[in-house]
């Protein structure tokens, strides 16, 4: 039997690394993530992609390190529908934002739904635009990280 529509979701991914050409848009059939007990379900408003991105995609990566098929993009914002048993900071209807694991997942940016850790989510403020937010969780790392070996050579 065909999986339901509550099972599947709307998604971009690349089953063979390679330029733009690879890429797939899945309408209502990629499947959705399954969360674990400390994750939660993130439905995706908006996302963006960043040059690792494209280079992930391009290069030889060992699928040990990048799984395929692969939905590209890190950068997420969105509204929480579920959440896992143990999961506790947030709860249905709030709105966040992540930066999705680049290593080792096969799950990305590029999707209608993402299941994440709860652990590396933050809120956003109702005063604060969810597409702005989406733009700035792996920018501000390297951000973070670049001050930080400015700081402390």
């Amino acid at each position: 039997a065909a999986p339901s529509v509550e099972e599947t979701m709307s998604a971009v991914a690349y089953e063979r690394r390679g330029d733009s050409s690879v890429l797939r848009f899945h309408d209502k059939s990629y499947p959705k993530p399954m969360i674990k007990n400390n994750q939660m379900l993130i439905q995706v408003h908006y996302s963006s992609l960043n040059p690792v991105d494209i280079k992930l995609r391009r290069n030889p990566v060992p699928n040990l390190l990048l799984p395929k098929p692969k939905i590209p993009g890190a950068d997420i914002a969105g509204v929480v529908v579920a959440t896992g048993s143990t999961s506790t900071k947030f709860r249905k209807g709030d709105r966040v934002a992540a930066m999705m694991p680049l290593v080792g997942a096969r799950w990305g940016a590029a999707a209608e739904f993402v299941a994440i850790d709860e652990n590396i989510v933050g809120r956003v403020g109702d005063q604060s635009d969810l597409a702005h937010a989406a733009s700035f969780p792996l920018v501000g790392l390297t951000s973070i990280c670049a001050l930080n070996k400015i700081e402390n050579p």
